[in-house]
């Protein structure tokens, strides 16, 4: 369709006019947002944009820089009314607005013409199915090591609760049963959760892995008591310093190689110790 690039930038700008409004800000306002942000879009620009008068003229680094200093994401500019409006994602191809911004987010496939033959859909899935693939893998890494800290914290609490509490080997059963049975339990809990750690170690493992065999360098991992990754790369070695002193518990995936060299040492902490978490 002869308009689609028109409609589409007509769409945008509605789209920044309701935010604009309901944020209580002028044109002057948000031109002054993007100056601050490092690329002046001029006010007379938004007013065009948000009335349609710059046809089909709309750069993607004025879509970014306008979504940035609307604090919203570029794809709720592209696609402002999710999720079943229908929006016409490419010329006279019609899809609801999810299904588009799913495509334009990778996350599936693009919506194709109704009655696409069925081998140039396979070819296309074909193709986007791996195209998507780092998108698919960072998100992978993002949700493990997610896991990771939650499991991580969690089992440092524990191990605060069993200071408090102590070991069972240290409370006399008949003279404290209650007190006796609460350990046990809580030493059960840090069991099962040390192998729900190694478990989560190893997917993390494997999806970095699969980011250097894609050719992707995997993000760098830091953290108080957690070491996951050592010069060597990763490996299987999953060893967990649960000394009853310890506040905390140091995880560790490396090659077989020394620890002290990954930056673990005998009283649990390591070179990494004093660095924060990045998420």
């Amino acid at each position: 369709m002869a308009d689609w690039p028109a409609e589409t930038a007509r769409r945008i700008g509605d789209a920044i006019r309701h935010l604009r409004t309901q944020r209580d800000l002028s044109t002057y306002q948000l031109a002054d947002r993007t100056v601050e942000l490092g690329y002046p879009v001029h006010r007379t620009t938004i007013g065009k944009l948000e009335k349609g008068l710059r046809g089909d003229k709309l750069p993607i680094f004025e879509l970014i820089v306008v979504a940035a200093a609307l604090d919203v994401s570029p794809l709720q500019l592209l696609y402002p009314r999710l999720p079943e409006d229908q929006v016409e994602v490419l010329p006279e191809v019609m899809s609801s607005s999810w299904s588009a911004a799913k495509w334009f987010s990778g996350e599936s496939g693009r919506p194709l013409p109704v009655g696409t033959p069925k081998a140039d859909v396979e070819r296309v899935r074909r193709c986007e199915a791996d195209g998507r693939l780092p998108l698919e893998l960072s998100r992978r890494h993002d949700r493990e090591l997610a896991r990771l800290w939650a499991l991580d914290d969690n089992f440092r609490q524990l191990r605060r609760d069993q200071g408090r509490l102590g070991l069972p080997g240290d409370i006399d059963r008949d003279t404290h049963p209650e007190r006796w049975a609460r350990a046990r339990a809580l030493e059960l809990d840090l069991v099962g959760l040390r192998s729900t750690i190694g478990e989560c170690c190893q997917r993390l493992s494997k999806v970095r892995s699969d980011m250097r065999v894609r050719g992707m360098e995997p993000p760098e991992i830091a953290g108080e008591t957690l070491y996951i990754e050592s010069e060597y790369g990763f490996g299987a070695l999953h060893e967990l310093r649960d000394e009853p002193n310890n506040r905390g518990a140091d995880l560790v995936l490396a090659n077989d190689c020394d620890l002290s060299e990954a930056g673990v040492t005998d009283d649990g902490a390591g070179e990494g110790a004093e660095n924060g978490r990045q998420t």
